[in-house]
């Protein structure tokens, strides 16, 4: 035991420093990097004694490199989101790229499996709705500060829209995917959430250069209404594939159901697709 839970079953970044023999600076380095759990009460952040004992094992075996499990940058992610540390969160993701991680894998393998990990825990009641909306918010704040550098340079493979039917109240999924087919070389546009299905296919009507429409589904039991927007898209522009992903659709087959042309597991599954077209 390396602090007596008799006391507390929290200490503050001061006492873990203490108690990890390092300066008050680098254990709030180790939190704000996601290396070690911690949470705001107040202006003060704590640490539980079970994390810091966690911790302090795992630093004691620096000296044998293989025995040490450093935590992945997305379970890091999901922590500060979870804390609500919106500076903390953009410091992951800043770590992340000087370790050498490209956009592409911060948006595949930081963000989105953080905010997946995240829904299902809300799904199972671990977290309130408070929670998942806070954390929601935060990485779409983090993915703000990403968009404007999703831009691949060279003639464009062509343009893709993307959207939700009218009753998917998420958005940041949307907006994820639209990032990296800009990245991929596509003008890629967002037509967000929450829009009509007769309102899609308008703005549909009107682009030129289509290669594709993407109607994305995170919240499962609306199989109509993303049924509804792939008919109403289909009615103005049948000269072009209409794809769907996300976490409501299963395969596809479920996607056969919904009367797609294809299913997209992720957004590099739907490269893939856009590329081989």
């Amino acid at each position: 035991m390396l602090v007596s839970v008799e006391a507390s079953p929290h200490v503050t970044l001061k006492e873990a420093a203490d108690v990890l023999g390092v300066h008050y600076m680098t254990v709030y380095r180790y939190v704000r990097h996601g290396r070690l759990a911690a949470f705001k009460s107040g202006t003060n952040w704590l640490i539980s004694v079970e994390d810091l004992e966690a911790f302090a094992a795992v630093a004691s075996c620096q000296a044998e490199p293989c025995r040490v499990r450093h935590t992945p940058w997305d379970e890091r992610f999901e922590a500060r989101l979870l804390a609500g540390d919106l500076g903390g969160s953009w410091q992951v993701v800043d770590a992340s790229l000087a370790a050498g991680s490209d956009l592409d894998c911060i948006y595949t393998d930081v963000i989105a499996p953080a905010l997946e990990s995240i829904g299902r825990r809300w799904e199972a009641g671990e977290i309130g709705v408070a929670a998942e909306h806070r954390a929601s918010a935060i990485a779409g704040r983090v993915v703000g500060r990403l968009s404007h550098r999703m831009v691949r340079r060279g003639q464009s493979r062509g343009t893709v829209a993307v959207g939700t039917s009218a009753v998917e109240q998420h958005g940041l999924p949307v907006v994820m995917v639209a990032d990296l087919l800009r990245g991929a070389g596509f003008d890629s546009v967002d037509l967000g959430c929450n829009l009509p299905a007769d309102c899609f296919a308008d703005e549909i009507s009107k682009l030129e250069r289509l290669k594709a429409v993407v109607v994305t589904a995170t919240t499962s039991g609306f199989d109509n209404e993303v049924r509804e927007t792939v008919t109403a898209v289909r009615s103005k522009r049948n000269d072009v594939p209409i794809y769907v992903g996300g976490r409501a659709v299963t395969g596809a087959d479920h996607a056969a159901t919904l009367e797609a042309d294809g299913y997209a597991p992720d957004a590099a599954g739907l490269i893939t697709l856009l590329v081989a077209q």
